[in-house]
């Protein structure tokens, strides 16, 4: 409905007001139609005021009954000529109330639309977010499925020792002479594998189960700590070693644990497959954490394997887009939308002299709360 500019418009009607007042002043009496007025009025319905629309109107009727008390002064009351000024300011009343309706009908269409758009819009960002939120899950599962011997391994390895450190604990009781100490030493071994077969159940508990997730004070430390245990079978599978370079003292952030865990581990499997080739040098890996300025903590995993081509560097955070045989593509395009949503950014560089390096920045404060 908006061909030109309202300003535009507004010069326009104006113009066209004053140029009909003054035929209409100048040329003899009636020649110029006073009903010419309703063509500002009715132009003006094109702009998006209402309130200059009703200005138009009243400045049209003044003009009008200005012109037509003009021409009244020094004549007689002409009916057919009064009739027709009072006819004319008639008209541009009906046409400044009509042109008054279109405009708010068009406003509600364009708020209605407005509004439509805004609603289609959440819906599909709603959308989006289930099918990411099911990604996820989904990349969880494939990767627990895929380190079922390393989490048989890490419970094994504690419940192992609550087998042996019980029996221990029974021979030192039922002996002629029982050793009551070293039976309470070895019990209190049963504590602590029995403990850590527990945290271990719990933490892959939490990395694959759908629940729901709230942010918390997370320790980046200790997370890579929980993550390298996951991953520890397939590092020693894989005769890779692991050198951590971890800043002392770093703030908790805000973030959810098992999402973040989750980026952890896929950075740290990816960095392992991507030197399964290597025949010249030793597959070694290294964590490292610290400041990012003053605002942001990062998280660095580096590799010394063949590295990315260019190609794969621009491309390696696009869903379904992989280098590996029988990758999914999902699980780097997962990972930096999770840490996008905690604020932070997921980036790639070139590590020296090979490798590359996985680069995860987080924010120390919680960017949402500090919005709302």
């Amino acid at each position: 409905m908006h061909l030109v500019p309202d300003r535009y418009l507004r010069a326009l009607c104006v113009t066209l007001v004053g140029l009909i007042w003054w035929l209409d002043h100048v040329t003899p009496e009636y020649f110029v139609p006073a009903s010419l007025y309703t063509v500002p009025a009715s132009l003006s319905a094109f702009g998006r005021s209402a309130r200059f629309t009703v200005g138009i109107v009243v400045a049209a009727l003044s003009l009008n009954l200005l012109e037509g008390y003009l021409e009244g002064q020094g004549r007689n009351f002409n009916l057919e000529v009064d009739l027709g000024r009072g006819a004319a300011g008639l008209a541009v009343v009906i046409v400044g109330f009509l042109s008054v309706r279109l405009q708010g009908a068009g406003q509600i269409k364009a708020l209605n639309a407005s509004l439509q758009e805004q609603v289609a819009a959440r819906k599909r960002t709603e959308m989006t977010l289930q099918r990411a939120q099911e990604f996820a899950r989904v990349n969880r599962i494939m990767m627990m499925g895929e380190m079922t011997a390393s989490i048989a391994h890490e419970v094994n390895q504690p419940l192992t020792g609550i087998v042996s450190n019980a029996g221990t604990s029974l021979r030192y009781l039922t002996a002629s002479e029982p050793q009551l100490d070293a039976a309470r030493e070895h019990l209190e071994l049963v504590v602590r594998d029995g403990r850590r077969a527990a945290d271990i159940v719990t933490r892959v508990r939490n990395l694959a189960q759908r629940a729901p997730l709230t942010k918390s004070p997370v320790d980046l430390n200790e997370t890579i700590a929980e993550v390298l245990t996951l991953a520890q079978e397939e590092l020693n599978r894989r005769s890779t070693r692991v050198s951590l370079e971890l800043a002392d003292d770093l703030p908790p952030i805000p973030g959810i644990r098992v999402r973040l865990q989750q980026v952890m581990l896929n950075l740290i499997l990816n960095a392992v497959e991507a030197m399964h080739d290597l025949e010249d040098r030793e597959p070694a890996i290294v964590v490292a954490t610290g400041l990012d300025g003053v605002d942001f903590e990062f998280v660095e995993v580096r590799d010394c394997g063949p590295g990315l081509t260019p190609e794969a560097a621009l491309r390696l955070f696009e869903p379904f887009y992989t280098t590996k045989a029988e990758g999914m593509g999902m699980g780097l395009a997962i990972s930096r939308l999770i840490v996008e949503g905690h604020g932070g950014e997921l980036r790639v560089f070139t590590n020296v002299p090979q490798g590359a390096v996985f680069r995860m920045t987080l924010p120390i404060k919680d960017l949402d709360s500090e919005s709302g």
